[in-house]
């Protein structure tokens, strides 16, 4: 079984992506049956041939719960610009294809899907324009699934198509269809497979501009800001607060130390159990899972290790992992 997973994805894509966002249901624990990857080695983007007359939730639905070879994906990118993750796991998305080269090894003869993330995005795939709100969500969400995961974009990213060229040549033709925002990847009209070297290039472009300094008094996570006091209000075991996801989800972007295993700390698969409350569930409470992770992580950074999130827990927080 696979052993990595895409959760310490969470706080970047919801700081990169703010709303449009969706975690579709069950997502944390879902993969197909080998569990999670065997390496994260690249990204492979995706059209889902979808006609423009259906419905994109519909297909959501398919992907993830309904089809047979589900999930079906990691990601899909609406028209609309919604991005959904559905799978955190492995996922069904690459079939036959490969070999191919990547910055960490070799992505063997038809086993991308254990190496490689699979995005699917709205496309009838026939000459459907690629709007701007489908387009710059799916570049950000290939940016920053980059800089998450320290993957290169000129070496580690594919198009279906590419992927399948070394043994299985035109078995594939996603990502295709005119991108008048993005000329240089597949025109302005007509039918032509993007030109992935062109994408590499644009994603590359996109991690070597340094965003601009967050102010010091907004603590920044989630995309969202709070220009309170960290540390405000306090929350321990049995708070129940609309603040308590925010932290799970601070606990969930970092990982034990090598000596553990460099497991979560937290993973977002607990929150279930962690909302409950002799046997109803509680929405919001600070429970023994959170409790756990958070004085897992105070006793390694030289705090007392009580599982409150006061002030000082919270400065020193913000010292270790940043805005």
């Amino acid at each position: 079984m696979g052993k990595y997973w895409l959760h310490n994805a969470l706080v970047p894509l919801q700081k990169a992506l703010g709303p449009k966002l969706k975690l579709y249901s069950g997502y944390e624990t879902r993969s197909r049956s080998t569990g999670g990857f065997e390496q994260i080695r690249g990204i492979l983007m995706h059209h889902d041939a979808d006609p423009t007359s259906g419905s994109d939730d519909n297909v959501l639905d398919y992907e993830y719960k309904n089809a047979t070879d589900k999930p079906i994906g990691n990601f899909h990118v609406q028209r609309d610009g919604d991005v959904w993750w559905g799978a955190a796991g492995a996922s069904n998305h690459a079939g036959k294809g490969g070999p191919v080269p990547t910055s960490r090894g070799t992505v063997p003869l038809d086993k991308g899907n254990l190496y490689l993330i699979g995005i699917e995005a709205s496309n009838n795939g026939t000459g459907e324009v690629w709007g701007t709100p489908i387009m710059e969500s799916y570049l950000t969400l290939v940016a920053t699934l980059c800089k998450t995961f320290s993957l290169k974009p000129l070496e580690d990213i594919y198009g279906h198509w590419t992927y399948c060229e070394p043994s299985c040549p035109g078995r594939k033709i996603d990502p295709l269809g005119p991108t008048p925002s993005y000329s240089k990847f597949g025109g302005t009209s007509g039918k032509n497979k993007w030109n992935m070297q062109e994408v590499r290039k644009e994603i590359n472009a996109r991690l070597q501009t340094t965003p601009p300094p967050v102010p010091e008094s907004d603590w920044v996570t989630l995309g969202r800001s709070y220009p309170t006091p960290p540390g405000t209000p306090i929350l321990k075991k049995g708070v129940i607060h609309a603040n308590v996801p925010w932290l799970q989800a601070i606990l969930c972007s970092m990982n034990t130390l090598p000596e553990d295993g460099n497991k979560p700390i937290y993973n977002p698969a607990w929150v279930g159990a962690d909302s409950m409350n002799g046997g109803q569930s509680v929405v919001n409470l600070f429970g023994d899972a959170t409790y756990n992770a958070l004085v897992y992580w105070e006793s390694k950074n030289s705090l007392t290790a009580d599982g409150v999130w006061d002030n000082v827990t919270a400065q020193k927080m913000l010292n270790v992992r940043g805005k």
